[in-house]
């Protein structure tokens, strides 16, 4: 499971608690370019090596941004939420 860009730091005693690996948790959360989130989103779904995916997208996203993302989720395997 991979988080970008959430708004808060998750708490792992919770997601523990709920029944998630922790180990198999990646936070990806950074004060770069909102494209180097969308960039690094785009990369996990094509790599085949993600489970599930969450991201919190940028108020304002350029529509060939939000296509991209769209074929990228539509090809992934597993559940993508934006």
């Amino acid at each position: 499971l991979m988080l970008f860009g959430p708004p808060a730091r998750p708490c792992a005693w919770t997601l523990a608690a709920l029944g998630l690996d922790l180990s198999q948790l990646l936070l990806v959360q950074g004060p770069g370019r909102p494209s180097d989130l969308l960039w690094a989103l785009e990369q996990a779904l094509a790599s085949g090596q993600l489970g599930a995916a969450l991201a919190w997208l940028p108020a304002r996203l350029p529509g060939d941004a939000l296509r991209r993302l769209q074929l990228a989720a539509q090809a992934h395997p597993g559940p993508v939420f934006l």
